[in-house]
């Protein structure tokens, strides 16, 4: 046999043997079967030594959420936060990846996770929490896996309900009725960006909650939330200035509401003798100011109403995601992801 024959089969076999490692550590690595079940499966959690441990079943937990039943906005808050790219991705954002390497190489610094809602699950139900290179190769091959075989509907729904939002306190539900009292159906758009600021690094995050006070952190980071609501479409600018002045039903000192100092609050305060002469003089002020009165045309016709609502710009009680404005609508705005 002469020596380039011998070199050709040489790299014929090398060529085989890499092929057969592939297909093995693709068989051997990913969990196919549990995919399969957990398209009409569930997760329950049990804590051991502070830690969860996470089961695959067939019975609904009790303190599972269905995603209908999950305030449209906090899914929308969590998304924005953690995995602009959900919906566009096949569960792996090799785009953030590259960013994150080059961050790391321009920096010097260890690379961020860049980790997608499905690698975040993909790693909480298959792989152990340790970080290395070999877990997150096998963690993007699970999560593209999983995203081929399961919608993305259901695979928010588990996140949402095994994801941990603060120390003990896993899932959606859990967490809803441990901040704010109410069931994950309720959650208004400011209470939902607080609990997607906590995901990166819940027990950190709880600080806040502790102190019945958000730090400057965890205020900024809310606001950009709410910002990255309204830049996908999901708020008005007008409700995005409204929750950034509510103040969250557990911090101590609430910011005063907006009505204390209205001409509706000092009409309260007027004497009975002022408000009966006002009565006679043809009604409040208030109620002088809000009457619409037509306004002639240059045509001699009338305008009923001076102020025209623009249907165009308008929220829909239920918005479904925008694809034109997660793709094109986010200049200047970086998807945040854990460091894990």
């Amino acid at each position: 046999m002469s020596p380039q024959k011998k070199k050709i089969l040489v790299f014929s076999l090398i060529l085989d043997v890499i092929i057969v490692a592939i297909v093995a550590f693709y068989f051997l690595a990913i969990p196919h079967k549990d995919i399969e079940k957990l398209k009409d499966g569930y997760v329950s959690i049990k804590l051991v030594d502070g830690k969860a441990q996470y089961t695959q079943v067939d019975k609904k937990p009790k303190n599972w959420v269905p995603l209908k039943n999950i305030a449209k906005i906090t899914q929308q808050a969590i998304v924005v936060s953690e995995d602009w790219s959900f919906y566009e991705h096949e569960g792996v954002d090799w785009a953030q990846i590259q960013k994150a390497l080059e961050d790391s190489i321009k920096d010097g610094k260890k690379p961020r996770g860049a980790s997608t809602i499905t690698q975040q699950l993909a790693k909480n139900l298959y792989l152990s929490p340790d970080y290395s290179f070999v877990r997150k190769a096998r963690e993007a091959v699970i999560a593209h896996t999983m995203d081929s075989k399961l919608s993305k509907d259901k695979i928010l729904e588990v996140y949402l309900n095994v994801v941990e939002f603060g120390p003990g306190i896993y899932g959606i539900d859990a967490a809803s009725k441990h901040y704010f009292k109410k069931s994950a159906s309720e959650l208004t758009a400011k209470e939902s960006a607080f609990l997607a600021m906590m995901l990166p690094s819940p027990n950190r995050y709880y600080q806040s909650f502790k102190d019945k006070k958000l730090s400057e952190f965890a205020e900024e980071t809310i606001e950009s939330i709410l910002e990255k609501l309204r830049i996908a479409r999901f708020l008005t600018k007008e409700k995005v200035d409204e929750e950034n002045d509510k103040s969250l039903s557990f911090e101590k000192d609430q910011k005063p509401s907006k009505s204390d100092s209205s001409e509706d609050k000092q009409e309260e305060e007027l004497s009975i003798e002022e408000k009966m002469r006002r009565a006679e003089d043809g009604g409040s002020a208030d109620n002088k100011k809000r009457r619409r009165k037509s306004k002639p045309r240059g045509d001699g016709s009338a305008v009923e109403n001076e102020y025209r609502v623009d249907r165009e710009l308008e929220i829909e009680d239920n918005p479904s995601f925008d694809d034109d404005a997660l793709i094109d609508q986010v200049d200047g705005v970086d998807a945040e992801y854990t460091l894990e």
